[in-house]
């Protein structure tokens, strides 16, 4: 989510911004449906099932990569030349960088139903409540840094 924007600006998107936004109303929209359903079909055969689901998000995002041509200038070096304007290569279809969102809308759905949410969910039955608070603490500020 950190960098959707600058990856979305590199496919080719005119607005990337407004890209990356679907790509957070997603993680948004399946962290509430894990909420609702964690409960009712268990934390484990959630992230069982979520896994397949990410699986097949992150392969179809390398097989999109795989024939997307990216701008060599966007790294510092000279292209080339034959890129257009948004940064794909002139005459290449734009249904790869559809395909690298999807396949990223596709990740980030499963990762916020099963990966994104249990472990947090879990975290609270491993301690005893008497020293809840600090490694609470820790485990927050050593994902954020």
């Amino acid at each position: 989510m950190y960098f959707s924007a600058t990856i979305f600006s590199l496919v080719g998107f005119r607005s990337p911004t407004l890209t990356s936004l679907s790509i957070a109303l997603t993680n948004f929209l399946f962290t509430l449906v894990a909420f609702h359903y964690i409960d009712r079909i268990g934390r484990r055969r959630i992230l069982l099932l979520s896994l397949p689901v990410m699986i097949l998000g992150l392969a179809m995002c390398a097989v999109a990569f795989n024939f997307l041509h990216l701008p060599v200038e966007a790294h510092g070096i000279r292209g080339i030349g034959g890129e257009g304007r948004d940064g794909v290569v002139r005459g290449e279809g734009k249904v790869w960088p559809v395909v690298i969102l999807a396949a990223m809308v596709t990740y980030v759905a499963g990762y916020a139903v099963g990966m994104g949410n249990v472990p947090w969910q879990q975290s609270e039955y491993v301690r005893p409540n008497p020293t809840h608070s600090i490694p609470s603490f820790t485990s927050l500020t050593t994902t954020l840094t």
